[in-house]
């Protein structure tokens, strides 16, 4: 489950919600491969100092970014004022070759820029400010999922880094809804992993603390790992991405798994209290404990199968995963467990003997 559970990344898409021949879906799509797309990503250029962004430096350093991103297979268009202005002069020169060209001053990006300008309406206004202080470079992505847009987003960086290396009093930064929603994502997916990682120092904080017992706290910690070992492994095995819908799960998971120790490791201090020790300890336990454990993970397990008729995807994920979880917690509580009671044999302390006081 490890070595299976290693292999999952990281991921999540906007359409991760929908099956491919979902009418959404392929509505989508169809305007990511006949319009410009859906996604936006952006860069935000300000001029510092004394400096503006209508020049010729900028205007060049731009298309630069522009064109090395446009052989990117996750770009599907990209638009930005120096675009514009290579589009006019090509136009107004007959020669469609200018488009590739450079500009070769300031005063010849005003003259192409006045030339937009001299109708009703400035398509530049969307590109650049009237002060000439600020300019965008937008590209709209299709959707590959967070982890591809963050790895696109980090090349332009890189991209903007060799471009404006040269020129001065400029700053730029990344914006855009997705970029910000993929380390959104990210960060949202980090924080629950940690929120799980406390909340399992402090579900076997208190059951150490319930029981008495460091023995029986430290003993359950493998026991109610497992199921979530389980479901990792599952996810690597069937392809499924780590993302807001199936990291929520493994909170979910560990309540089931601690559920099920809780009702073994009761009994199991039951019988120590009534001062039986050994196999037949573990064994009373397990009678004990075992076919409730077993008839509610049937029940549980059934019902939410019946949910994998859905065809809302992350409804469909959550009933097998946790169908997943609970097959994992019952052979943590009902073989695991048990073996590794009988491992760590109990002490003959009084600590042992008021494991599970009554009341």
């Amino acid at each position: 489950c490890v070595w299976l559970g290693s292999g999952v990344p990281v991921d999540s898409a906007m359409l991760e919600v929908f099956s491919p021949s979902d009418p959404v879906a392929r509505t989508t799509a169809l305007v990511e491969e006949g319009l410009e797309g859906v996604l936006p990503l952006e860069v935000w250029v300000r001029a510092t100092g004394g400096g503006r962004v209508d020049t010729a430096e900028v205007m060049n350093a731009l298309e630069e970014v522009r064109r090395r991103a446009e052989s990117e297979s996750i770009v599907t268009s990209s638009s930005s004022p120096s675009k514009l202005l290579h589009d006019v002069w090509a136009i107004w020169s007959g020669d469609p070759e200018r488009r590739e060209g450079a500009f070769a001053s300031s005063a010849q990006v005003h003259q192409l820029a006045s030339l937009l300008q001299s109708g009703t309406d400035d398509p530049l206004t969307p590109w650049w400010t009237f002060d000439g202080r600020e300019a965008r470079l937008q590209f709209r992505l299709s959707d590959d999922g967070g982890r591809e847009t963050l790895a696109f987003g980090a090349r332009v960086q890189g991209w903007m880094g060799e471009a404006f290396s040269g020129v001065p009093d400029v700053e730029w930064s990344m914006t855009g809804d997705a970029w910000v929603a993929a380390l959104g994502l990210r960060a949202f997916i980090r924080d629950l992993l940690s929120s799980l990682g406390a909340a399992v120092v402090i579900i076997f904080g208190f059951m150490m603390l319930t029981f008495r017992s460091v023995r029986l706290g430290v003993l359950s910690v493998p026991a109610n790992l497992l199921p979530l070992l389980v479901t990792l492994g599952f996810m690597g095995w069937a392809g499924i991405e780590l993302n807001t819908t199936t990291v929520i799960l493994f909170s979910v998971s560990l309540g089931l798994a601690v559920d099920d120790t809780i009702h073994v490791l009761a009994r199991y201090a039951e019988a120590l209290r009534l001062g039986l020790r050994g196999e037949e300890a573990v064994a009373v336990a397990c009678r004990g404990a075992g076919r409730a454990i077993v008839l509610t993970s049937l029940l549980l397990g059934v019902g939410l199968l019946v949910l994998t008729a859905s065809t809302f995807v992350p409804t469909v994920r959550f009933a097998t995963l946790t169908a997943m979880t609970i097959a994992g917690c019952l052979v943590a509580d009902l073989v695991l467990l048990p073996a590794l009671l009988r491992l760590w044999p109990e002490g003959e302390g009084a600590v042992e003997r008021d494991a599970c006081p009554e009341g």
